[in-house]
């Protein structure tokens, strides 16, 4: 690029920061509830003796247990957490920011 010694060369336009979704991580919060809360309710059901081999003073029914409930409080929490995104999505939907 040939330039002339009184000319400046222009700077690049400021391009804008991409604006990432907040719903993506609340999405894939909700989609790994889902995964651990089947998962630990398949390894409840599977050691309270419905399944061969198996009866229900296993120690790992208790842990099974447990962690059937944490899941589904952290399944609820997500899910709380989607619904006021939304909300909040549809009432400030139409303002700008400055």
């Amino acid at each position: 690029m040939t330039q002339t010694p009184n000319s400046q060369p222009t700077p690049p336009a400021p391009s804008q920061p991409r604006r990432r979704s907040p719903f993506f991580p609340a999405l894939i919060t909700l989609g790994c509830a889902v995964l651990l809360t089947g998962g630990s309710f398949f390894g409840l059901v599977s050691t309270c003796g419905n399944w061969p081999n198996s009866s229900s003073q296993q120690p790992a029914n208790t842990i099974f247990a447990w962690a059937f409930f944490g899941a589904a409080a952290l399944f609820l929490a997500a899910l709380l957490w989607v619904v006021v995104l939304v909300v909040w999505t549809f009432f400030t939907a139409g303002k700008k920011e400055i």
